[in-house]
């Protein structure tokens, strides 16, 4: 099987290709940015408002952005089928908004409200920018386009996050350092408004979708139309088992990823001699974004599968050993016992990237057809947002009985995630349409 749009798949990684994905990866980078400022910045914000960093109203100001993201991304899902650069900039545009509104809020309420609006921003990019990044994309460096946007991009935002906090933290006070630091993820976010307005509409979308010849011709050189005469509710009910399955990792990678992001910083760094800021920073150099690097550069040679499960194989082992060394007598004053932590921390965040980290965000836009790539990409991220959500409050009581129960936790649900994986088609160096057999169910017309 062929797809129509074979001369643009087959064209070599250009300017275009990473224009796409810079443009892409700003709203990721942003992102980065805000939801890993709440857990570094969270001792700040603590004792501004005096409340504890496991209380409810921690858990809630932590959440918020999460519950946020799951409403944007319900709203763009079925959007994107009038248009996808219609939306394009709306996402970033709400998310800086959000970001200067968490910088004067002056109170709990407001700033949950503020980072709600952001939230609503990132969970319409989550479903926006990986899928106008892969219907762009050439098959043979999709995935390393989409890890470029995505992963990656993301983990440079908190390291970026992590190093503003550390750089700030000696010069100004807690109750101005969150503000300060929060409000800056504005600029990121508003500095692509326009680029993300000027990009041309995917081809996809122009030729499955719209089956608009000309802007074919006029925007990709390439004279190609398809009428999808399978309907919505068809495309779902044949793909029901898929969405399941790269749900069911995205949910769980969020849970477990999100819970230790979360309170890692706090309840782990802490422990270990580091200010929050400064244990984020050293993960995310160190471990994270090597991690992110070496993802880029093998996933569309190695393939999603084996990365993604063995991503969350590792993590599992990891958690296992984690939870081992803190259930054995650990001392702080002990420094092996102190490089062994950071060791088994470092290589759970490293394998992450390498795997799930990554790769969940592709699924929901390298499986299934043009018609259905919106509502099937809004229901990974709404998977993927519900298990951040559950683990903001799970993972706060879990830290309260103890690292080592929450390490066994991490490490069952990481395992569970790994064979999970192994049941998903392989998307690696072929077509979008080749992958969902989309061409098959339409007998193309390429006039």
């Amino acid at each position: 099987m062929r797809s129509p749009l074979d001369p643009l798949d087959g064209k070599k990684l250009n300017s275009f290709h990473w224009k796409t994905a810079i443009v892409g990866g700003m709203g990721q980078f942003t992102d980065g940015w805000d939801l890993s400022s709440a857990s570094i910045l969270l001792f700040a914000i603590a004792d501004t408002f005096h409340i504890s960093a496991l209380s409810s109203a921690s858990s809630l100001i932590l959440s918020s952005v999460i519950v946020g993201n799951f409403v944007g991304a319900m709203i763009f899902g079925p959007l994107v089928n009038r248009g996808r650069k219609r939306f394009y900039g709306i996402d970033v545009f709400l998310m800086g908004i959000g970001a200067i509104m968490e910088a004067i809020s002056p109170n709990i309420p407001l700033l949950v409200l503020s980072r709600f609006i952001l939230g609503v921003g990132v969970g319409a990019d989550y479903v926006l920018s990986p899928l106008i990044v892969a219907e762009y994309a050439n098959k043979r460096d999709r995935g390393k386009l989409l890890t470029f946007s995505g992963g990656l991009s993301w983990d440079l935002g908190a390291l970026s996050l992590a190093i503003t906090s550390v750089i700030l933290y000696s010069y100004l006070p807690p109750d101005l350092l969150w503000r300060v630091v929060m409000g800056l993820g504005a600029i990121p976010a508003l500095s692509v408004v326009l680029a993300r307005r000027n990009l041309p509409e995917t081809p996809r979308f122009l030729a499955f979708l719209k089956s608009d010849k000309e802007s074919m011709k006029r925007s990709y050189g390439i004279d190609v139309a398809v009428k999808d005469d399978v309907s919505i509710v068809v495309h779902l009910k044949r793909s029901v088992k898929l969405i399941v399955l790269s749900s069911l990792t995205w949910f769980l990678f969020d849970m477990v990823a999100y819970g230790l992001g979360f309170f890692s910083p706090t309840e782990i760094g802490e422990k270990l001699g580091f200010t929050p800021p400064e244990f984020s920073a050293v993960m995310y150099s160190l471990f994270t974004i090597p991690g992110a690097l070496l993802a880029m550069s093998l996933v569309d040679k190695t393939g999603r599968r084996i990365n993604q499960s063995l991503g969350f194989a590792v993590m599992g082992i990891s958690a296992l050993a984690l939870g081992f060394l803190f259930g054995n007598g650990f001392k702080s004053i002990d420094l092996v016992m102190v490089a062994m932590a950071m060791g088994l921390l470092g290589m759970e965040n490293f394998f992450s990237q390498i795997g799930p980290g990554t790769i969940v965000g592709f699924w929901g836009v390298e499986l299934f057809p043009t018609k259905i790539r919106g509502i099937s990409q809004m229901f990974t991220v709404l998977a993927g947002r519900t298990g951040a959500i559950l683990s903001a409050f799970l993972y706060a009581d879990l830290f309260s009985l103890g690292i080592p129960i929450t390490m066994l936790f991490t490490a069952l649900m990481s395992l569970i995630a790994s064979v999970i994986t192994l049941t998903l088609r392989e998307p690696a160096r072929e077509s979008l349409e080749v992958i969902s057999k989309e061409g098959e169910r339409n007998e193309s017309v390429s006039e």
